[in-house]
Formats: structure tokens, sequence, C-alpha cells
């Protein structure tokens, strides 16, 4: 927006005659728009500070990612939909996410991680409105595995011994 800006009053500065109203005009148009320009850098630097603080409030989680990674099938996370306080697990993007410990903090209320417990919630959340790449820097310390197919682990299995 800023080089649009800028374009426009310099082919109208070297189109009009001068004038000390005109340099005037000229001026507080550029003063305005170096202001929206310093605005805009300080709403994009606050967006960052605040993914960086909450980021930050994600260390009180265990980093789950830095732990063994195993397979799982769908039938395993199916039996941890967090039912009467157990593990709730939910598929994003084919990882397998432990959520167990996070739920009663989610911002939209553990009820909003319940209705994907146990399933595939990412186009729950791809849905939310909220950018992937958020999803990418808060949960990938949650990532306790992979979502295979019944098919896939026989082969892994196999490949194993």
């Amino acid at each position: 927006m800023l080089p649009i800006i800028l374009i426009v009053c310099l082919s109208v500065l070297a189109s009009a005659p001068a004038s000390p109203q005109f340099g005037q005009l000229l001026s507080n148009a550029v003063q305005a728009s170096g202001q929206l320009a310093v605005q805009a850098a300080g709403q994009v630097a606050g967006v960052t500070h605040t993914l960086a603080r909450y980021a930050h409030d994600f260390d009180v989680f265990p980093d789950k990612s830095k732990q063994v990674q195993r397979n799982y099938t769908l039938a395993e996370v199916q039996r941890c939909s967090g039912v009467a306080g157990g593990c709730l697990f939910v598929v994003y993007k084919g990882l397998v996410l432990d959520l167990t410990e996070f739920a009663p903090y989610h911002r939209g209320g553990s009820s909003v991680l319940q209705q994907c417990a146990g399933g595939d919630a990412s186009a729950a959340m791809l849905a939310s409105g909220m950018p992937p790449q958020v999803y990418e820097i808060f949960l990938k310390r949650f990532v306790v595995g992979r979502l295979v197919s019944i098919s896939d682990e026989g082969k892994n299995m196999n490949n194993a011994e």
C-alpha cells in the first residue's frame, strides 16, 4: 500500500505545477502513509509477540514429540476419547496428538476437544479460522505418533522382524 501511495504522489508531483499548497498536500500524504506503515508494522510485531507469548505458555506442557514416537491405528486413537477422565487423542493431518493435559486449558473449553476426541480433528481445526501455521507452532509438542491403517501397521510389524 505504501509504495502505491508514494508512486501516485510522485507521478502527480511530476505532472503538476509547483505551488505551496500542493507541496503541503504532498507532505501530508507522505506523512500519513508513513504513519500507516508504522501502525502496520506495530500490528505485525504485536501478533508476533502475542504468538511468542502463547508459544511460551505452552512450555508448561510436556513436549511429547521428543519421546519415542509410534504408529497408531484408528481403533487405538478411538479408545482415547477422553471419556471419564481418560486419555484424549485427536488426529491432525495424520499425526496423533495427546491433548489429555491440555484439554482443560483449551481457549474454547475442553468440550470443543471432546467433540473430536478419538478421531480426526483436521477438518474442524482448519474450519476454526485459525491459520494452520499456528497449529504447527503450538501442537507439535503434543505429537505422540502417526496414524496408520491396519494394513500399514502389519507391514511395519513385518519389517521390524
